[in-house]
């Protein structure tokens, strides 16, 4: 069991020295690594939240949700004027 223990702290202490002695390189590459995931995400958003059609509408006024060259839009106006309470 004691040899096990030791074995660890072992391993913890070279990983804590490699750490500590390469701290400006690793800086550098979680860096990129969020630069990269932030633009990956950026490209995956504007490809994947394309072409989402669908229909929205709105009591006494227009309502649209993107690109309205593909989407349904529906003007309508309230029944009596008390059915809008906004006025």
């Amino acid at each position: 069991m004691l040899a096990d223990h030791t074995a660890s702290e072992a391993i913890v202490g070279a990983i804590w020295q490699f750490v500590v002695g390469n701290k400006d390189t690793l800086a550098w590459l979680g860096g990129g690594v969020v630069v990269v995931a932030g633009g990956l995400w950026a490209v995956a958003k504007f490809f994947l939240d394309r072409d989402k059609g669908g229909s929205v509408s709105a009591v006494g006024g227009v309502a649209a949700r993107g690109n309205v060259s593909r989407n349904t839009i529906t003007i309508t106006s309230p029944a009596r004027p008390e059915d809008d309470r906004r006025l």
